[in-house]
């Protein structure tokens, strides 16, 4: 009864108060929101170890050629700031062309993948090894950055009340995005032009969307990159849930409450 009786006081007081709720709620979505210093940390040290390891081949081999990969890491992070700004802004007006700067730089996160083409037909030797390393962590720091910039949006602007509306709209982006990647590595356009001349880049993508394989393509790209998601997805709740429940953090406060206190 008296669980009731506090249930139903408190009921009353947001009845009398209505924009209690509407508070409570913006104040959840700001904690949502909150970048983890430990992801920004982790991928600030990633990306330097990236850039380290390219001016370490250009040092190496005197070369310039995958001197472009740092210049693609950094139009990855481009997403992530367009929708932690958009995520904070309540503003129509300052959010709606955050989202679309969002959304027309987003497909250089995951392009960074496509950079394999370069090793094909090498000899299997020290130069060819240390390459495919590059390309590996620049293309799995490129990846965490698209799925990061995903959950942003998907957690801050999304409804997530109205689950067909919201993976509606996340399959819509994920596959304007992997087309954005079939047009990147093919058509050999960037997110510039579509700023620069966007009816060019419009007619060239059409006449690059009817072709056979760039379906094909584009399918197989947000498949693997849905897939990609959710199993970060679900890890990071995961991740989230373990602190709290931890033996190590179980044993600690054990021995914080069995700790005899001293009076002054």
């Amino acid at each position: 009864m008296k669980g009731a009786s506090t249930r139903s006081d408190a009921e009353n007081r947001d009845r009398r108060n209505p924009t209690r709720e509407p508070l409570r709620r913006v104040e959840c979505r700001r904690t949502i929101l909150r970048p983890r210093g430990q992801v920004v940390r982790g991928f600030v040290a990633a990306s330097a170890v990236a850039v380290t390891m390219v001016v370490v081949r250009l040092w190496y081999t005197a070369e310039d050629t995958f001197a472009y990969l740092i210049w693609n890491l950094a139009l990855a992070w481009i997403p992530v700031v367009c929708a932690m700004l958009a995520a904070r802004n309540r503003r129509i007006l300052i959010r709606f062309p955050l989202v679309a700067l969002w959304l027309v730089f987003l497909p250089n996160a995951p392009y960074i993948v496509t950079d394999y083409v370069h090793l094909a037909g090498r000899q299997i030797q020290f130069q060819s090894a240390y390459d495919a390393a590059l390309i590996t962590v620049v293309s799995a720091i490129g990846l965490g950055l698209a799925v990061w910039s995903l959950r942003i949006v998907d957690r801050g602007l999304l409804d997530a009340s109205r689950p067909l509306r919201r993976c509606a709209a996340l399959s819509a982006i994920v596959i304007a995005m992997s087309v954005g990647v079939y047009l990147g590595r093919i058509e050999r356009l960037n997110s510039w032009d579509l700023v620069l001349s966007p009816g060019d880049v419009l007619r060239r993508a059409w006449e690059g969307a009817s072709a056979r394989g760039a379906l094909a393509f584009a399918a197989a790209f947000a498949i693997g990159f849905m897939a990609l998601y959710g199993l970060l997805g679900r890890i990071a709740v995961k991740i989230r849930k373990q602190p709290s429940g931890s033996p190590a953090l179980s044993r600690s406060r054990d021995r914080h409450r069995q700790a005899p206190r001293v009076q002054a």
